[in-house]
């Protein structure tokens, strides 16, 4: 380096000046470490530095501005992760409610409604009876009269994987992003916890005087992220407690609706091909 143009607090690199904040008086004191102390002044890239900062632009770089502005994104991003989690459980519960009768007498109510027409082989009264209702015990019997022509053993089977697939299977598509929550937020608080105290060690390592209050902050950061992550996953997990109790009580209750829908659908496809046998003779 050329001894004219050095300062005491500064080095000129062609139109290109730096300003340290540590008190070295020279350039070739910064590291990797010393980025976050460094201020790149207005002016073209120097021949003199090229692979020093390879663009032109003016850089204010504060390592500790960096990790306040990451802290801050933590606590959005657990914020989203949150609300995200709520929605789904609201969702599941919703849905299971939707699909299933609300008591075991009110099934059993539907079923009676239905009973003597199943028996009979009168189908058509069957499917306009279940028209519109969105409950999943009505839509199997509808989905099973409607396809009574591929005989009972075939219908039995293809209504079963019809509930498997419209019914739980949806269920269990929603409960994915909740588990997938349940897992993410702590693990955002973790991130946060790293960030703050990576903030924390960065201010111990750049000033010889640091504010005990400049420390808790970040210190704050680090166990408020955290617990904010546990808070999130754990009452999460009760609702996923709750919402499994749900679905098997709705499995349960539409298992049994189901076994005798079909008792009384056999004995009326049974007369239905009796009925069509004679009238063909």
């Amino acid at each position: 380096m050329d001894p004219d143009i050095d300062a005491p607090i500064e080095r000129v690199f062609g139109k290109l000046k730096i300003e340290l904040r540590k008190g070295e008086d020279s350039v070739e004191h910064l590291s990797s470490n010393d980025i976050g102390s460094v201020i790149i002044k207005p002016g073209p890239l120097s021949s003199k530095c090229p692979s020093l900062f390879p663009f032109g632009f003016v850089w204010h770089m504060d390592a500790s501005k960096v990790f306040d502005l990451v802290g801050k994104a933590s606590y959005i991003a657990l914020a989203a992760v949150a609300l995200w989690g709520a929605y789904y459980v609201v969702l599941v519960l919703s849905r299971v409610g939707r699909k299933r009768f609300k008591t075991e007498e009110a099934q059993d109510a539907f079923l009676d409604s239905i009973e003597a027409d199943l028996k009979r082989g009168d189908f058509d009264t069957v499917i306009r009876a279940c028209e519109g209702d969105q409950r999943a015990l009505p839509m199997m019997v509808s989905f099973a009269c409607k396809n009574r022509i591929f005989g009972f053993n075939k219908v039995r089977q293809m209504t079963l994987d019809r509930f498997q697939r419209d019914v739980i299977s949806d269920l269990d598509f929603n409960i994915a992003w909740i588990i997938t929550v349940i897992k993410t937020a702590p693990m955002l608080g973790l991130f946060g916890t790293v960030v703050g105290m990576m903030g924390a060690f960065g201010k111990l390592s750049s000033a010889a005087n640091v504010s005990p209050a400049d420390l808790a902050l970040d210190i704050r950061v680090a166990l408020e992220t955290t617990a904010i992550g546990l808070s999130i996953a754990i009452p999460l997990v009760m609702c996923m407690a709750l919402i499994t109790n749900r679905i098997r009580q709705m499995q349960d209750l539409i298992t049994s609706g189901l076994a005798r829908f079909l008792e009384a659908y056999k004995i009326g496809h049974d007369r239905d091909i009796a009925r069509k046998g004679r009238q063909s003779a």
